[in-house]
């Protein structure tokens, strides 16, 4: 994996490049990261716990799934659980408010810090996959 650059961490004049299986406590610890962009370092750091840094990639905390509390509990509508239900945390005491990821439908906030980071930085993301 190291070759294809899925596991690479490329630092350049122009900014740097994180492969999609880099670990998030690779790159928090990553030297150049921590002098360059404190801001992802610190994300990822505040992000989970050292053994989910550990073995977390990247890739799979940008892509993670919003969700709430109404998600989660079953006896509350939410469209995101079954579309069409409506979504209990439109008018819930404990409403959330989504800067990333709102829509008519559903406002549940994302929960990833790194993407937060990227947006701070008006960073790019590049998907590459195979087909």
């Amino acid at each position: 994996l190291k070759e294809s650059g899925l596991r690479q961490i490329r630092v350049t004049d122009d900014g740097i490049r994180f492969g999609a299986l880099v670990r998030m406590g690779e790159a928090a610890d990553h030297r150049e990261v921590e002098e360059r962009y404190p801001v992802i370092a610190d994300s990822l750091r505040l992000a989970a716990s050292g053994q989910i840094r550990n073995m977390a990639s990247l890739a799979g905390n940008i892509l993670q799934r919003t969700r709430c509390e109404y998600f989660r509990e079953t006896s509350w509508a939410c469209n995101k659980r079954m579309p069409g239900s409506g979504c209990a945390a439109m008018l819930g005491f404990n409403r959330q408010h989504a800067v990333l990821g709102a829509s008519e439908a559903c406002i549940a906030t994302y929960h990833g810090d790194f993407a937060q980071a990227l947006i701070a930085l008006d960073a790019v993301v590049h998907a590459e996959g195979s087909r």
